[in-house]
Formats: structure tokens, sequence, C-alpha cells
């Protein structure tokens, strides 16, 4: 893999040793070492090019695959409340954010997935967590009635102070469950 981060090296170190081979050369080395010295500036050009147009994209595209864990943790938390049936009463109470310092603000700017931040009773009754190891987002429950939820998913993917948010409403009518799906700002 060290081999991988001095690949864009090698033009300019072409680059050098073509001008000192002109400077100290004779006739014929000094065509090939000008032909190098060309070459060279040419590829570290078009390298530092391509760096200025894909490292952007790439930051983009990471933002956006971290984006992408509010919307399946709302697809998760909707089976959690599925599988518990229209027949039973939403849990009610307020979870707070959970964990409740914002992920932006720790190290790596993510979350550590730590048991004991999802010890809320109300988490343990819907079985929820977030996936993986670490995380981005920020999570809460509020139900006042338990005929009417709100779970809601939020994280500063950019460190800006504007969070993205996704909110699941949940409503619980006549032996039957509806939801509906809010966003903001997805990328932010």
């Amino acid at each position: 893999m060290a081999f991988v981060f001095f690949v864009p090296l090698v033009p300019l170190v072409g680059v050098v040793l073509a001008v000192r081979r002109v400077r100290e050369g004779q006739r014929r080395v000094r065509r090939f070492a000008v032909a190098a010295l060309l070459v060279g500036c040419l590829m570290t050009a078009a390298q530092v090019t391509a760096a200025a147009i894909v490292v952007p994209r790439l930051l983009g595209l990471m933002r956006r695959s971290r984006a992408a864990e509010g919307p399946m943790a709302l697809g998760v938390m909707r089976t959690q409340i599925e599988v518990r049936g229209p027949e039973r009463p939403l849990p009610r109470g307020d979870t707070g954010w959970t964990p409740s310092t914002p992920c932006c603000k720790r190290a790596e700017r993510r979350c550590a997935n730590k048991h004991s931040a999802w010890g809320h009773p109300i988490w343990r009754v819907l079985d929820f967590r977030a996936y993986g190891t670490r995380h981005s987002f920020q999570y809460r429950y509020r139900s006042a009635d338990g005929e009417h939820a709100v779970f809601e998913a939020r994280a500063d993917l950019d460190c800006d102070g504007v969070y993205s948010s996704y909110q699941l409403h949940v409503q619980r009518r006549r032996g039957a469950l509806g939801f509906s799906r809010r966003v903001e700002r997805p990328y932010e």
C-alpha cells in the first residue's frame, strides 16, 4: 500500500532528474532529458488536475453515504413498530437525543455505538439501536399519548452547525398504523 502513496511523486522525481541531466549532460543526453522533463511536467499537471476534480467529488460521496444512515434507521424503526402490531399502543415518553452529544463534536466526527447509550426503556421496548460500530446520527423518539409518535434522526454531516433531519410520524388509528416521512436538508 505504501507504494501507491508514492506513485504520484514519480513524475516529479523524473522532472528533478531531467533538470540535473540538462545542466550537466552531453548533447544526446540533453535531448532525452528535455523530453523526460516535458513528460514529467505534463504528468504532474494531469495528476494535480485529476486530484482537484476527484477529491471534492469523493468527499461529497462520502457525505452522501453517511447520510444514508438516517433513512435506513427510519426503515428499521418502522419495521420494529409494525412487528409490535397495531393493537398495542405506542410506547409513551421522550428518549431525548441518543447519544446526547452530537457525533460531530466527537473524535473522527462519528459516535461509537455503545450499548449503554441505548438504555432508555423506550429503546429497549422497541428493540432499537444505531446500526454498526460507529454512526453519524442522533436519534429521538417522542409520544405523548401512545396513539401518535415521532421518531427522529439528525446529523450534522459536514459539522457546520446545520443538521440533516429525518422524521417518521406514526399514527395508530382504528386498529391500523399510518406512517409518513419528513426530510429536511438531507445532505447537510
